[in-house]
């Protein structure tokens, strides 16, 4: 995976690369001024840029149903790309099959959320086929896929190449198919609801408590947002009835009927910029606060991946050592057959029988003997996946961090640029609303 430049804390943005990295390519961080704000650029989201765009309704003539078509612009300096440039058209389908594909072949990264149809749903009432649904979730999926294509090691994954170069998504789904593994099965089949980590590692579960202020906060920040939208909304709402009653109580006097009438203009449109604003907020919202509170959850999956990486090897190693502690009961003991309840019963069906107690020992021996020879690769195996797996996500927690940065202080511009818009617009319209009033003669 490529490394990211560390960074140091600074009184006045909150972050800058150290002095070394500046002199690092592969590692700078660029800084832009942009109304008072820094704004991040992370080296890997230039060498892979995803627009989702001109959603198309289409017509699935096997199953006699519309759906909608996003096209999908792609343009990259990677070397694994043939074509620096590719556009190809896919449906919500194939976003949901190429999520989950990622998510089957990188178990230990933590793979952004694709926007779920309840997310849009939520704020968003009538047809589907709108134009307001589709720009609601076109701009969803571009989120998504712009995070994806940042991603270090995702931006190079065959899978992601070929929803970039191809409509066709069997194959897609062959790489899901294929990534399962038969260790995979030994160790869900180990594993039960009643395991429990006997360690954790500090470091993830810092990472874990981290991760969960940061959703209590985001959370906490979405309800106060929320009560603002209403807020804003209930506002834009009365403005218009103002304009309207002004503009009946205009019709009582023709002497102030003409300038009633502007000044009940300029509140209808005062009401309409507060709608366009709210709506533009909510696409923010909806894109960024709850898409990232849906991002912290991935987080806290990949995290409880993790943790399963390792009871599966406990488990394992664990059954591992019980086998190799009875074995060397025997060993140490020549006289010992087995002992308690069970063991009593059998030697007495043994003494029935005839059975040779020695070579019933031996046999029980060999079956040990087995059992360790076929479980001893698979704990060094799963050791090996879960170190790996520990240094993976070791990584993608750096990775979260340098992405969280960048992402939010695009959010905060961008809130910054729609009050800014807005409050523009509304300076005009009163601006021009005083100066019909100052010609105007009594």
């Amino acid at each position: 995976m490529t490394e990211f430049t560390s960074l140091e804390w600074d009184n006045t943005f909150g972050f800058t690369p150290n002095d070394d990295d500046r002199n690092e390519d592969d590692s700078k961080i660029e800084f832009e001024e942009h109304q008072k704000f820094v704004s991040y650029s992370v080296p890997s989201a230039d060498k892979l840029q995803i627009e989702v765009c001109d959603p198309k309704k289409e017509n699935d003539k096997a199953k006699a149903n519309f759906f909608i078509s996003y096209l999908v612009k792609s343009r990259t300096t990677l070397e694994n790309y043939e074509n620096k440039e590719n556009q190809v058209r896919h449906r919500y389908t194939d976003f949901i099959n190429l999520n989950n594909a990622l998510l089957s072949k990188y178990p230990s990264c933590i793979i952004p959320p694709l926007p779920e149809k309840k997310v849009i749903e939520s704020f968003i009432t009538g047809d589907r086929f709108s134009e307001e649904f589709t720009e609601k979730r076109r701009n969803l999926l571009e989120i998504y896929m712009k995070r994806i294509a940042r991603h270090p090691e995702i931006q190079n994954s065959d899978i992601l190449k070929n929803f970039l170069e191809n409509t066709d998504m069997s194959s897609i789904e062959q790489a899901r198919s294929d990534n399962n593994t038969v260790l995979d099965g030994i160790s869900d089949s180990l594993v039960n609801g009643f395991s429990k980590l006997k360690s954790k590692k500090e470091e993830f579960i810092k990472a874990q408590e981290k991760v969960e202020r940061l959703e209590v906060n985001l959370q906490h920040v979405e309800k106060l947002h929320n009560n603002i939208i209403k807020q804003e909304r209930s506002i834009g709402n009365h403005m218009k009835e103002f304009a309207d009653a002004a503009e009946k109580f205009g019709e009582t006097d023709p002497n102030l009927e003409n300038i009633i009438n502007e000044f009940s203009n300029t509140l209808r449109n005062v009401s309409q910029n507060i709608s366009e604003k709210v709506n533009k907020e909510e696409n923010v919202y909806v894109g960024n606060i709850k898409g990232y509170i849906n991002y912290c959850q991935s987080y806290k999956d990949t995290l409880k991946a993790r943790d399963q990486k390792q009871m599966d090897y406990e488990d394992l190693s664990g059954r591992l050592k019980s086998y190799n502690d009875e074995l060397n009961k025997y060993e140490n003991n020549p006289a010992l057959i087995s002992s308690g309840i069970t063991s009593f019963v059998s030697r007495k069906y043994d003494e029935m029988k005839g059975t040779d107690p020695k070579l019933r020992r031996e046999e029980k021996m060999a079956k040990l003997q087995k059992k360790i020879e076929e479980l001893t690769p698979a704990v060094e195996q799963s050791s090996r996946d879960t170190k790996k797996f520990d240094e993976d996500i070791t990584k993608e927690i750096e990775y979260f961090d340098k992405f969280q940065i960048v992402d939010f202080r695009k959010y905060l511009n961008d809130y910054i640029d729609i009050q800014m818009e807005s409050y523009q617009k509304n300076k005009e319209l009163w601006d021009d609303l005083i100066k019909k009033f100052e010609s105007t003669t009594v």
